[in-house]
């Protein structure tokens, strides 16, 4: 499995799943197992002590290091054996950012790469190591010419990839456009992997055709999961978090492999009831328009979307959802502030544009919003925040959800997860009445009743007995999630109380992380 640590300037490491404070701030959090591997980003990682450090410690335990460098270090080819010696070095990614130089190349300048770095490459391809590519960046329009340059000069050189990272700056249709340009060019080469907010995807694997189509004959139920890119780096995300663990292709979805895969599925259906498209962003695909403009074909009159929004801030867009049977939108809020947006979703912009999509949404009367606010580790004790970001922009009918185990290794499932008992504390100090018994009620098909019962008057219990009985399963959606929390593995102490009828259960990677110390039978 992969795990990435990103170094920041000036002296800030922001590390992505599970490296905490054990033996130093960045160390890991479960122990990290032979044949796993640690991927060095960001700011020149061969300058900052922690690198070594935490590759010291890494070598001996059998697991391999990736890291990208500008290699100036390798200028001095004494440096070289020094790393390979006592490091298990897989990939070195070259910072190559053009090959028109700058006039003083005593500065660095991202309008060219210096002749150090080149120098460098040169002294680590005299080595004979092989795995060797180059890192490059877009972060404006004008970039193919420069690209193709850089992918020759790639081919010349004989080395592994290009890693072509997309500037997180980059507007969400902006990034889009790239990708389809990229194609355009390149085709669908194997040698050449896009970056977008530190998940790498080879243009080979775009169109893969991962396509996830689930149906219910009786309700009438067409369920869609679309895989593209994501502006949003949601740290709960499961797509993204499986993606991540097993290093698996974040494909595009293309517009004829979804038509094609869904046809035999609208076959088998009694009548076309509710349409679905979740996952990973459906406003980010390419061809989503056309898409739902196929599904208008077949007779779909109610199409739901799950969407983090962002792209609702397009006026015209939402005027043409609207002309294509979209009736119910989904909205995921986990942010309050630019700087809650970048600790829960990777990027401060998303607060202006879910801004800018509100004021759109507002006293729209065609679609039905509904906001789910997603707890997580990052964000459980904001949630009377989030309720007051939302209803600032005249938004009261919310729902709460706590973010859950989404892959069966516990040490991708620590660094969102929050234990039952922390988020019930928390729960606890919310000042608003309303909003506190709205949240229990929201988790209680989570979070067993004995948890809730430590911390609020058994009374609630009852409430929350009788709300389980108004569960409905009209959707497909619904059917799953159900599903997905009643069949949780029972507590073992369920048999003894007497409110197993309805307690949600506990998972398995829950119990594994936490324990079950939290859980009492309620006699």
């Amino acid at each position: 499995m992969h795990f990435v640590i990103r170094f920041e300037p000036p002296e800030i490491i922001n590390v992505n799943y599970n490296f905490h404070s054990r033996i130093r701030p960045v160390m890991p959090d479960a122990e990290l197992k032979e044949g796993d591997t640690v991927i060095f980003r960001g700011e020149e990682p061969l300058t900052r002590s922690e690198f070594y450090e935490i590759a010291n410690r890494l070598a001996p335990k059998g697991i391999d290091i990736i890291f990208e460098t500008l290699g100036l270090t390798f200028n001095n080819p004494d440096n070289l054996p020094y790393i390979f010696s006592r490091y298990r070095v897989k990939e070195i990614l070259i910072k190559i950012f053009s090959l028109n130089f700058p006039v003083n190349d005593k500065f660095f300048s991202y309008i060219g790469t210096s002749m150090k770095t080149l120098l460098g490459l040169d002294n680590l391809l005299n080595t004979g190591f092989q795995n060797v590519s180059i890192l490059t960046y877009i972060n404006q329009d004008k970039f193919l010419n420069r690209i193709k340059s850089v992918y020759d000069y790639k081919n010349e050189k004989k080395l592994k990839n290009l890693y072509i990272e997309l500037d997180r700056g980059l507007p969400i249709e902006r990034r889009t456009a790239i990708l389809k340009d990229l194609l355009e060019k390149f085709g669908e080469a194997e040698d050449i992997i896009v970056r977008n907010n530190d998940f790498d995807i080879r243009l080979n694997d775009i169109n893969a055709g991962k396509t996830e189509i689930k149906s219910d004959p009786e309700s009438g139920t067409l369920n869609l999961v679309l895989r593209n890119f994501c502006t949003n780096n949601c740290t709960f995300c499961t797509t993204r978090i499986v993606q991540r663990a097993y290093n698996a292709p974040l494909p595009f979805d293309s517009k004829e492999r979804v038509i094609k895969d869904i046809g035999p599925h609208i076959k088998k259906l009694k009548r076309k009831n509710l349409f679905e498209i979740v996952a990973v962003e459906p406003l980010e695909h390419p061809h989503i328009l056309e898409i739902l403009s196929e599904i208008n074909e077949y007779g779909f009159r109610n199409i739901r979307l799950l969407t983090h929004a962002r792209g609702l801030k397009d006026k015209d867009l939402l005027e043409r959802l609207k002309g294509l049977n979209v009736r119910e939108i989904i909205i995921p809020v986990t942010f309050y502030s630019p700087e809650s947006a970048a600790k829960n979703v990777g990027d401060p912009e998303a607060f202006n544009d879910l801004k800018s999509a509100l004021k759109n949404i507002s006293g729209e009367k065609h679609i039905s919003f509904t906001f789910n606010i997603i707890i997580s580790k990052q964000n459980y004790e904001d949630i009377e925040k989030i309720a007051q970001f939302l209803r600032s922009h005249n938004i009261t009918n919310f729902n709460i959800n706590l973010a859950l185990p989404s892959i069966e290794d516990k040490r991708y499932y620590l660094p969102y997860a929050v234990s039952f008992t922390d988020l019930m504390k928390s729960v606890k100090k919310i000042k608003d009445t309303e909003l506190k018994n709205k949240t229990v009620l929201s988790l209680a098909y989570i979070i067993p009743p004995c948890v809730i019962a430590g911390y609020f008057e058994e009374d609630i219990i009852k409430k929350i007995k009788a709300e389980h009985s108004k569960i409905t399963k009209k959707s497909l959606s619904s059917k799953r999630d159900f599903s997905r929390h009643k069949s949780t593995v029972p507590c073992k102490k369920a048999e003894q109380c007497r409110y197993r009828d309805f307690c949600a259960g506990v998972n398995n990677v829950y119990t594994e992380t936490f324990g079950d110390n939290e859980f009492r039978p309620l006699i």
